[in-house]
């Protein structure tokens, strides 16, 4: 690591919090390290020799693998704590690590435990292919999986590519088909938000085909509607329908009802789409209020749902309201890339009701937060609809 904090020395060393934070504060008094980065910060050696003394006299391999699976197996407990704080519904595969307890979690809610996330995600890709090189099959899928949290608020490229490499072969080597099955349907997902629609296909049929071969209706059900939301995405909207309607039915029979809301979520966009306004909604308004209970995130995503609903139904004013509403839920519960969506369904809101300055505003505030979460292709799709986004004649 370029820059461990406390938590890295006390995981590494076997340390408590408190010996490794007075470790580096002794250390930086005699000014063998220094602090870099924000609270809680991190260290690095304040001079090259140091560094390469310490690299030679670290210990012998058996205690510095010994080190490094400590390093690795404390991120992937703190990582699943996080997990289970933010996505509690989400946790159908394993954890494994041999750290009996966490003496520390570096959070004391929802949004320290989000914060958390954004800060060392990039430190937990780095365990998972740590964990991938050292042949510690189901500690690196392990690790990938747990950074779901970092996808549902952050959407990360780098996250989608771990599930997609090292997830998806970390799992192979594992043997574990469900892991397997999981990483290829997240994995589609990304590569159906970059436009990869055949790949994407592809992997989703992969995973149903597994599914069906081990009879794990909520895995058949999870690549029924990535299979659906890709023919939503071509416009296939009879193809969609039919496939989330198949993929609701099993997780009905499951009694996944938050999977069972999520679907009405996507499926009342369809409908509403085909021309099917109504019912569109009802569905949309139906999933909003089971997701209340279960999740504040895919509640906001409901609402945004809806006031694209009302857009597309010729009721722009009705739609901007509740896009701006939804956009003041993703503040607060922390997620940019959400944030950035709403602007993106605001501003074209506000160009059909002749509000064309703030309009180009909107998007090109919207332009600038998926800059800042490296959504390359949803920079490139608003830039390409709204050429540039130059000033329509007659506006500053």
């Amino acid at each position: 690591m370029t820059h461990p904090d406390a938590a890295d020395l006390a995981a590494a060393g076997g340390l408590s919090i408190r010996a490794a934070e007075s470790a580096m504060a002794s250390l930086r008094d005699r000014r063998l390290v220094e602090w870099v980065g924000d609270d809680p910060a991190g260290v690095r050696p304040a001079d090259t020799q140091v560094l390469r003394h310490a690299q030679m006299t670290s210990g012998t391999d058996a205690e510095r693998t010994a080190m490094t699976r400590r390093w690795v197996e404390s991120l992937l407990a703190t990582a699943s704590e996080a997990e289970a704080a933010l996505v509690p519904y989400r946790r159908r595969l394993r954890r494994e690590y041999t750290l009996a307890h966490l003496e520390h979690v570096p959070w004391r809610d929802t949004a320290g435990a989000v914060a958390w996330v954004r800060r060392r995600a990039d430190t937990l890709l780095t365990a998972a292919n740590v964990a991938h090189l050292r042949g510690w099959w189901g500690t690196s899928w392990q690790v990938v999986d747990s950074l779901w949290p970092a996808l549902v608020w952050l959407c990360p490229a780098p996250v989608w590519d771990a599930h997609r490499t090292v997830g998806v072969s970390a799992a192979q080597q594992d043997g574990h088909e469900p892991a397997v099955r999981r990483m290829l349907v997240v994995g589609a997902s990304g590569y159906r938000q970059e436009g990869a629609l055949v790949r994407a296909g592809a992997w989703c049929r992969q995973a149903l085909e597994s599914a069906r071969a081990d009879q794990e209706p909520l895995d058949v059900a999870d690549a029924l509607y990535g299979l659906a939301a890709i023919q939503h995405v071509e416009g296939h909207l009879s193809q969609a329908r039919a496939l989330l309607h198949q993929a609701m039915r099993l997780r009905d029979d499951e009694g996944y009802q938050r999977g069972v809301a999520l679907i009405k979520v996507r499926l009342g966009l369809v409908e509403v789409e085909a021309g099917r306004w109504d019912h569109g909604v009802h569905l949309l308004a139906a999933a909003r209020e089971t997701l209340r209970a279960e999740s504040a995130h895919d509640a906001a995503r409901a609402l945004a749902a809806i006031g694209r609903a009302h857009v597309h139904a010729g009721h722009p004013d009705r739609g901007l309201g509740l896009l701006l509403d939804a956009h003041e839920e993703f503040t607060r519960l922390g997620s940019p890339p959400w944030q950035a969506r709403c602007l993106e369904w605001a501003g074209r809101a506000m160009l059909l009701v002749g509000r064309g300055e703030e309009g180009l505003d909107h998007l090109q505030l919207a332009v600038a937060g998926y800059r800042a979460v490296g959504s390359v292709q949803d920079v490139r799709r608003v830039e390409a609809a709204y050429g540039q986004l130059d000033r329509p004649e007659g506006t500053r």
